[in-house]
């Protein structure tokens, strides 16, 4: 294995405490948390202190990345997952597009970290009339009830 000019192998990552450690030893200084905690904690004081400016508060939320993802299967056909999707006709609603919107339902539907966003019509668009949200466990279910749907009516036709 090839290794690089520190001694570690190539492609090894570096553990979080060892990350720490590098960075006490270049600084003097003590880190006790990484960056990314010290800079969510400061901005979530900003956010507290000003809540006046709520666009920029919500985009720290964990539910961006959801909207982002949705948006795109179906608007970007560049995304991997457009042919799935944006291709079929499946699109994100007038509502949604405004992420505030998508935000807002997520809460009234007491969404939390780990559900997942499901369409009761796989052939409708995401819309709050639309989509319910599942854990992880009910969303195979159901996609593997859907997935045999869809073989038992390929075999209807096929004996047809």
């Amino acid at each position: 294995m090839e290794t690089r000019s520190r001694g570690r192998p190539k492609g090894h990552k570096l553990s979080t405490e060892s990350k720490r450690k590098i960075a006490e030893s270049r600084t003097g200084q003590k880190h006790t948390e990484p960056t990314k905690q010290k800079i969510s904690k400061t901005l979530t004081k900003y956010f507290i202190d000003n809540p006046t400016d709520e666009r920029h508060r919500l985009s720290l939320s964990p539910t961006l990345g959801k909207w982002h993802n949705m948006k795109n299967r179906c608007c970007d056909p560049n995304n991997k997952n457009y042919k799935y999707y944006g291709a079929k006709g499946i699109k994100m609603c007038d509502e949604w597009q405004d992420f505030i919107n998508f935000h807002t339902w997520l809460y009234k539907n007491d969404w939390r970290k780990g559900l997942h966003i499901h369409r009761v019509d796989p052939a409708g668009n995401y819309s709050p009339d639309n989509c319910v949200l599942l854990t992880p466990s009910e969303h195979s279910k159901l996609h593997a009830i859907e997935r045999n749907m869809d073989r038992l009516y390929q075999d209807l036709e096929i004996a047809a």
